[in-house]
């Protein structure tokens, strides 16, 4: 694929919640050849989130103001490198005008509820919701993409963790840009490029110097209270699943060995299309 400064090739990371993320943010950031963009639409997010409530059209235009620039100046704005790299939350797409989805390429990054809501309850300091975990709105994008004719690459977060070289070489080829090595390392602490935000919600990242070792969840029983969820979310991760990159790792009985044991309460390989799955809460 052909990009420039001035014909940027515009990458949408669309993530669940989670640390690789912003990982994955940092790993495109040691290129040479790309310019990262964190989260344009949080701001927009964050006023929607709170336009439900009575007597709150006026913040609610004032939010898709808001999207409509961050879109037209930010997302499809200048670039400065052949490669604009962006990270977003799924959830930021709420109360959004999505027609820019086709003049940029869209990447999926998931993660697989078994480790996903465990880690969003301790992030969140309350029991999370499926619109909290992003997996629904996920499924639906994907599904939506793959009607209008695109083939998104999806990323999960074991795959990645597995084998970071691997997974990330594929997903370059996909992209059409050749994988560079820096690619998997990068100096701890944040970047400024971070958004206002992450000294707090990038605590984890901060202390990787790269794309820590897969560990399988815990052995611990899954929490009762959010078992019900995870049965929510499930479908759609397994939707997601059939789409995503694997890793050598994962299919290789020997490799997968080295790594860790197979499989997960939500890895089952039946899958359903998500609208089929259970309405977002």
């Amino acid at each position: 694929m052909s990009s420039s400064a001035e014909h940027p090739l515009r990458i949408c990371l669309w993530a669940c919640p989670g640390p690789y993320s912003t990982a994955l943010m940092y790993s495109f950031a040691q290129r040479d050849d790309v310019s990262v963009i964190d989260e344009p639409l949080a701001g927009h997010f964050r006023k929607a989130a709170g336009a439900s409530a009575p007597g709150k059209g006026e913040e609610l235009s004032s939010s898709e103001d808001r999207a409509r620039i961050v879109i037209d100046e930010v997302i499809l704005g200048a670039c400065g490198k052949a490669v604009c790299f962006q990270k977003h939350l799924i959830q930021h797409l709420t109360k959004v005008d999505r027609s820019f989805l086709k003049r940029v390429c869209n990447v999926f990054l998931t993660w697989d509820p078994q480790e996903l809501l465990p880690w969003l309850r301790r992030e969140l300091d309350r029991s999370p919701k499926l619109r909290d975990a992003g997996l629904a709105a996920q499924s639906r994008l994907l599904s939506q993409l793959h009607q209008h004719g695109q083939d998104p690459p999806v990323l999960d977060v074991r795959e990645l963790a597995l084998d970071p070289p691997g997974v990330l070489e594929a997903l370059c080829l996909r992209l059409g840009i050749g994988f560079q090595e820096e690619m998997l390392s990068w100096p701890p602490g944040g970047r400024p490029e971070d958004g206002p935000w992450a000294a707090e919600a990038y605590r984890e990242v901060h202390s990787w110097s790269g794309f820590p070792p897969y560990r399988e969840p815990d052995a611990e029983p899954f929490p009762d209270d959010l078992f019900d969820l995870h049965l929510d979310c499930a479908p759609h991760y397994r939707f997601l699943c059939q789409w995503a990159i694997k890793s050598p790792r994962s299919e290789d009985p020997d490799l997968k060995g080295e790594a860790s044991s197979e499989g997960s309460a939500s890895s089952d390989s039946s899958a359903r299309d998500p609208e089929s799955a259970s309405a977002e809460a």
